[in-house]
C-alpha cells in the first residue's frame, strides 16, 4: 500500500505541473514590452461599457489622391566620376580651381613640377634625332639588302638598330603623353620641369584636398571631379505601393536636410523582385542638378497624382503607435480586437488606410458588416493596456 501511495502521489504532482503549465500558456497577453498591445480580444464589463459611450461605424471605401514618400539617396554613374592625381610624384605648384566650380575635359586646372619631367623631354628629343639618323641609315642598308651588296647578318643588324631606337622614341613619347605634355610642339626651346594638370571628365570639382606647394605621389587624390548630368536617384519603395508606382512617372525630390532645394527627376527603373521586408528599389534619372549635388546624399521624394482605392474612418478611430497603427474592431457585443492597419495618410479628421498584411480584395472582408469603434477607441485602449 505505501508503494501504491507513493505513485500516486508522484501521479498527482505531474498532473498539477502540467494543469499549471497549461493555464500559463492559455493566458493571453495584452500588453507587449514596447507598451502596445497585442492582437488579442479584450471583453468589457456592462458597466465599462456603459461609461465609455463607444460609438461604431463600419470603414468607407473611398478613392483618393495618393502622394507616396520614398526615401533614397543621390547615386552617380562610375564612368561620370573621376579623381584627379598628379601624372608623376611632384610639387603641387598651383591648382586654379576651388570645391563647386565647373570644368571641362581637358581644362588645365593645375601646375605640377619635378625635374624628372625635364628629363623625359631632354631624353625624347634626343630619341628623335636618333631615331631620324638610324631611319637613314636603314634605308641606306635596305637598299644594299636589295642589291645584295651586304650579308644577310649586316641587314638583320641594321634592322634591330632601328627597331629599337622606334621602341625607345615611341615611349618616351607615351611617357611625355601621360605628363599632359604635346610632343609634337616640344622643342628644345621649349623645355620645362612643370607640367599641366588636367581634368579627364567635364563636370564639377569637388573633395579638394590641395595643398599648393605640397609633393604628391600619384596615389594621392587632389580632388575629384563629377558630372552630375548623370546623377540619379536610388529609392525605396514597398509592396504595397508596387502598382502605384510607374516608368516614366515625375517626381519631386529634395534632400532631407534641405527641403527647400527642390530637385525634378523622372522613374527610369523599377526593380521586379521584392526584399524579405517588403521593399524594392526605384531609379529616378535627374532632371535637374547642381553643385548643391553630392553621391550619397539622402533625399526624399514624393510621386503625387496617382489615384488609389482605400478606407477612411474618423481620425478618433485611430489607436496603437506611430509605427503600428491600429484600429478596434467589435467581434460581440462587450469584446473587441486590436486591428493593425497601413497608415497611407492623415487628412483633417479623417484617416485613410488599408488593412495590414491583406491585397485591397483582401480588405473588403474586414468591412462586409464590421463595426469599429469610432468615438471611445481611446478609452478601450487605455483600458486593454492596463491588463
Amino acid at each position: 500500500m505505501t508503494q501504491v501511495n507513493k505513485m500516486t502521489g508522484v501521479l498527482i504532482f505531474i498532473i498539477g505541473m502540467l494543469s499549471c503549465q497549461s493555464n500559463n500558456n492559455s493566458t493571453d497577453s495584452t500588453q507587449n514590452s514596447a507598451g502596445t498591445v497585442s492582437s488579442v480580444n479584450f471583453s468589457l464589463s456592462a458597466e465599462q461599457l456603459k461609461s465609455l459611450k463607444i460609438e461604431l461605424t463600419s470603414p468607407e471605401k473611398v478613392n483618393i489622391q495618393a502622394e507616396k514618400t520614398l526615401n533614397g539617396m543621390v547615386n552617380i554613374d562610375p564612368r561620370s566620376a573621376m579623381e584627379i592625381h598628379v601624372p608623376y610624384a611632384g610639387y603641387l605648384k598651383k591648382m586654379t580651381v576651388l570645391d563647386g566650380q565647373t570644368v571641362t575635359a581637358g581644362q588645365t586646372i593645375g601646375v605640377v613640377e619635378n625635374p624628372y619631367f625635364l628629363e623625359v623631354q631632354r631624353d625624347f628629343l634626343q630619341s628623335r634625332i636618333e631615331l631620324k639618323k638610324s631611319q637613314s641609315e636603314y634605308e641606306r642598308f635596305q637598299k644594299l639588302w636589295s642589291s645584295k651588296s651586304i650579308s644577310e647578318k649586316e641587314w638583320i643588324d641594321a634592322q634591330s638598330s632601328y627597331e629599337m631606337i622606334q621602341v625607345k622614341h615611341q615611349s618616351l613619347k607615351q611617357l611625355l603623353t601621360s605628363f599632359n605634355i604635346q610632343t609634337d610642339k616640344l622643342q628644345a626651346g621649349n623645355l620645362s620641369a612643370q607640367v599641366p594638370l588636367i581634368s579627364p571628365i567635364s563636370g564639377i570639382i569637388t573633395e579638394s584636398n590641395v595643398n599648393n606647394g605640397k609633393f604628391y605621389q600619384p596615389e594621392e587624390r587632389i580632388a575629384k571631379v563629377i558630372n552630375f548630368s548623370s546623377a540619379f536617384l536610388e529609392l525605396t519603395a514597398f509592396e504595397r505601393d508596387k502598382n502605384a508606382i510607374q516608368l516614366g512617372q515625375g517626381l519631386i525630390a529634395s534632400e532631407i536636410d534641405h527641403p527647400e532645394q527642390k530637385l525634378n527627376a523622372r522613374v527610369t527603373q523599377i526593380d521586379p523582385s521584392i526584399n524579405s521586408d517588403g521593399s524594392f528599389k526605384v531609379i529616378a534619372q535627374l532632371q535637374s542638378s547642381g553643385s548643391n549635388l553630392k553621391k550619397g546624399m539622402h533625399v526624399q521624394a514624393k510621386i503625387s497624382g496617382t489615384v488609389e482605392t482605400v478606407f477612411s474612418l474618423n481620425k478618433s478611430s485611430l489607436v496603437g503607435t506611430p509605427d503600428q497603427p491600429q484600429l478596434i474592431k467589435q467581434v460581440a457585443e462587450n469584446e473587441f480586437l486590436l486591428i493593425s492597419i497601413i497608415l497611407i495618410k492623415e487628412d483633417g479628421d479623417r484617416i485613410y488606410f488599408q488593412f495590414k498584411g491583406s491585397p485591397m480584395e483582401e480588405n473588403k472582408s474586414e468591412t462586409n458588416g464590421n463595426k469599429f469603434v469610432s468615438d471611445g477607441a481611446y478609452d478601450i485602449y487605455m483600458e486593454m493596456l492596463k491588463e
